[in-house]
């Protein structure tokens, strides 16, 4: 059999210009699984407002993180991809994105393998992040099969595709070399410099059922508990950070804790995202210059961020165990479900 692995994460703009923004968000905020309001509400909003106004205010942010090889993100991603190609070397490994390119319907087409493992670069299962990724691995084998049978009612004689065994990784909160990893980071910062707690910040999500905010929530605790383990002197806490729009979203947030810390005597902070595997504009500018600050503004004396794993060796050992743990299960069903 010819088995591939497709690593998925969310992307970033092409380029730091608002153009490649504006397109970047669109096709990011267009997704119901990401925003889930009706789109004869939404698209108005979406186009008139904030696809016209957002894009100026995050050029100069993005050019801040841009690196020669472009986004962190997109560069760290096909790092990434290259190290589990080496770690893997019988299976064929290909990196997408949701809403940039690579797409995923990019990297799928013309692909041929007989099994295929899908891994979303996102440790705890949200709607927003994991869900589009399998709508859109399913989606694109169901439009190739009803394209199929369209061909065979008109009497079109052509090959039929290959439709290979579908797997997919739904999370990985606690993978055990993941863990590990943080243990190493957070055990090394506490040798090199002070540190009177430990804030574990997530990517927040909209505190609703659709977005299965309490599960969501679960893992993300699940998570903390795994990395405090190792440490029962140290107190480790957790928030919830990048909240977009109105509504409620789960909490505290980042932006609160780090204001409230100081008042609370914590003037030595460590802030590690371990919601994130690759740096960002989120973990690079909002946690690690704009949460500094504001930490900082509030009484504190000292602030260090560990970034995520990355292109890091405990990462690859990471896709290789989610991998294994899901190749050997029987294949997913070509359907949602």
């Amino acid at each position: 059999m010819k088995n591939g692995c497709l690593i998925v994460n969310l992307g970033s703009p092409d380029e730091p210009t608002e153009g490649a923004i504006r397109a970047f968000l669109a096709s990011m905020l267009s997704d119901r699984c990401v925003v889930n309001l009706p789109p004869v509400l939404w698209k108005p909003i979406l186009h008139s407002i904030i696809l016209r106004i957002r894009p100026r205010k995050l050029i100069d942010r993005y050019r801040a993180i841009w690196t020669p090889g472009g986004s962190p993100l997109a560069v760290i991603t096909q790092q990434q991809c290259d190290m589990l190609q080496e770690a893997l070397p019988d299976v064929d490994v290909k990196y997408a994105f949701c809403a940039s390119s690579p797409t995923i319907e990019e990297v799928l087409t013309d692909w041929d393998i007989d099994a295929l493992t899908v891994i979303p670069l996102y440790p705890q299962f949200a709607t927003s992040t994991v869900t589009p990724v399998v709508n859109r691995v399913l989606d694109f084998y169901d439009a190739l099969d009803q394209s199929d049978q369209s061909s065979a009612q008109e009497g079109t004689h052509r090959e039929a595709p290959v439709h290979p065994y579908l797997r997919f990784v739904p999370s990985f909160a606690t993978e055990a070399h993941m863990i590990g990893w943080y243990h190493q980071q957070i055990e090394c910062y506490l040798k090199t410099g002070e540190c009177d707690h430990l804030l574990l910040s997530f990517h927040g999500v909209p505190n609703q059922r659709y977005h299965l905010a309490a599960h969501y929530k679960a893992q993300c605790c699940a998570t903390r508990d795994a990395i405090a383990a190792a440490f029962p002197d140290l107190t480790v806490s957790m928030s919830f950070q990048s909240k977009f729009g109105p509504g409620e979203w789960l909490g505290p947030t980042t932006q609160q804790r780090v204001t409230e810390l100081p008042q609370e005597g914590v003037n030595n902070l460590v802030v590690a995202t371990p919601a994130f595997v690759a740096d960002c504009l989120e973990t690079l500018e909002e946690v690690r210059l704009g949460y500094r600050d504001q930490f900082l503004a509030s009484g504190g004396q000292s602030y260090r961020v560990i970034s995520p794993i990355n292109a890091d060796p405990a990462f690859t050992r990471t896709l290789v165990s989610l991998y294994h743990s899901v190749e050997s299960t029987s294949p997913a069903p070509l359907c949602k479900g």
